[in-house]
């Protein structure tokens, strides 16, 4: 579990340094303030691989194909947006501690002792003026392991994964991938696991009476078993509700990720607000019994007063993270459970 954060020079935060954190971690703040970037400095430094920053250029809406060129415009346009200010001469510090796994580094910074060498045609070619970032990540026990994403005839090469801190990121207004979530709930079925997320499903929604794995045109998928007819009948979760299948692979990603982290910006997109405090519940359990963290950023007044059962039962482990903008950088502050209980019942303005 992640208990501090410290981030310099990534996006809009110049210097961050937060402490605390709790298990479930609750982010507010206008637009612009800093709360997507916020997730990714932790998804980043969580990761092992460039290939998560390029997931998360497609989660922000710059499209889920590179169309690669070789030129150093290109190349620069992959990375120069983490940097604060758009400038790269200050490298990237991401530093997160804890406990499992939780103590972590990650740099980035061009490496102005090399030279960019692309293969062509089977010759090695070097390319001037083209200067590799690298990405270095020191993990839990001392590891460490630099990753300098090249570009090749076949694509770019990021390198592969290497000792990421397990979790998922849900991006605002992206489906979940429903191949993923068939993935997930497989291997929970094999290891008789389903049962607890089928009983929590059913709980919130009486008419969905189980779960199972389906090829639909050549791809796995997750398929509800719908209640009310003659016979039960099944249909892909994608069709059933955007806010189940939401729920559901919330649900997997916490269950399939034991002694991770999960990352939501704007949890409440696709839930009636009615359903978010029974939601809450079934997402804390299921975060306690596999000792998973979760942050999760949210815009609505509805969100945070449905958790206030639940910090009620056990404040210490909720947190209120408020970002906010000051000229051209962000912050974000901590405010303990007890103090986000209090705000809620007196109906503070919190977002």
């Amino acid at each position: 579990m992640i208990r501090s954060i410290e981030v310099k020079n990534f996006r809009c935060f110049k210097s961050l340094n937060l402490s605390q954190l709790g298990r479930i971690n609750l982010l507010v703040g206008r637009n612009a303030s800093g709360k997507t970037a916020f997730l990714e400095a932790l998804f980043l430094v969580a990761g092992g691989s460039a290939e998560v920053i390029l997931r998360l250029r497609g989660l922000r809406g710059s499209g889920d194909v590179i169309k690669i060129t070789y030129t150093k415009k290109f190349y620069e346009s992959l990375w120069n947006d983490l940097f604060y200010a758009f400038n790269p001469k200050q490298g990237i510090s991401i530093r997160t501690s804890g406990t499992q796994g939780a103590d972590r580094v990650l740099k980035i910074s061009y490496d102005e002792e090399e030279s960019l060498t692309i293969p062509i045609m089977d010759k090695g070619e070097d390319l001037p003026g083209i200067t590799p970032i690298k990405m270095q990540w020191t993990t839990s026990g001392g590891k460490f392991f630099e990753v300098k994403p090249t570009i090749t005839p076949r694509g770019l090469n990021v390198g592969q994964f290497v000792d990421a801190l397990p979790g998922a990121f849900f991006a605002s207004f992206v489906s979940p991938n429903a191949e993923e979530n068939a993935t997930n709930y497989s291997e929970l079925s094999k290891q008789g696991k389903e049962g607890e997320l089928v009983k929590a499903l059913n709980r919130e929604f009486p008419y969905i009476q189980g779960l199972s794995v389906e090829i639909d045109s050549g791809t796995p998928m997750v398929y509800a078993s719908i209640a009310g007819t003659a016979h039960l009948r099944k249909v892909p979760l994608t069709l059933v509700s955007g806010g189940i299948n939401k729920f559901v692979s919330l649900l997997l990603a916490i269950a399939s990720n034991p002694g991770g982290v999960i990352y939501v910006d704007e949890i409440e997109n696709g839930f009636y607000y009615d359903r978010l405090t029974t939601i809450w519940s079934s997402l804390f359990a299921l975060a306690r019994q596999y000792d998973v963290q979760i942050f999760a950023s949210t815009h609505s007044s509805e969100c945070l007063k449905a958790i206030l059962p639940l910090i009620k039962q056990d404040e210490e482990e909720f947190r209120l993270l408020r970002a906010n903008r000051d000229d051209d950088q962000c912050n974000v502050l901590v405010y303990r459970g007890k103090d986000l209980g209090n705000a809620i019942q007196q109906e503070f303005e919190l977002r």
